[in-house]
């Protein structure tokens, strides 16, 4: 996971090389309009996981329940103009890239960060209004047993 400040005018170098080496080895880039475009390259997507990183150590690939589960899950809000994917010439995918936005300002604005902070506190958690016929029960996590 990297941050990239992306700058305000793109470098005329770097897209020269990537045409050239586009053209010299006859690849093209995709680009995807909508999530239904992408879907059905989402297997492909992880195939080329697979592939990648098989030959590192400890490395298990990933079967197709977790690729269903991982497409569900990802897919279903991922913009597709951050899914560049480059194929060859008979249409087989080759590379892609996934940028999603950062999500930190939408969380702060939202709560989430105080909620989680307040969870961190190494106090009991409150659960169920005390009433009349029912006293208050505190939950502890398991560290505080």
């Amino acid at each position: 996971e990297y941050e990239i400040t992306v700058p305000e005018k793109p470098d005329e170098r770097i897209a020269r090389l990537a045409e050239t080496i586009l053209r010299r080895e006859n690849l093209r880039l995709l680009q995807f309009r909508t999530r239904q475009e992408l879907l059905p390259r989402a297997g492909e997507i992880f195939d080329l996981i697979n592939e990648g990183y098989r030959h590192l150590y400890g490395y298990v690939p990933l079967n197709e329940r977790q690729v269903k589960a991982y497409t569900a899950q990802y897919f279903g809000f991922i913009n597709p103009d951050f899914v560049p994917v480059v194929v060859d010439a008979q249409g087989r995918m080759v590379a892609f890239g996934i940028s999603i936005p950062s999500l930190t300002r939408a969380m702060q604005r939202s709560g989430v960060t105080r909620i989680l902070r307040e969870v961190r506190h190494d106090r009991p958690l409150r659960h169920a209004p005390p009433g009349p016929d029912r006293p208050t029960r505190l939950l502890h996590r398991p560290a505080d047993r």
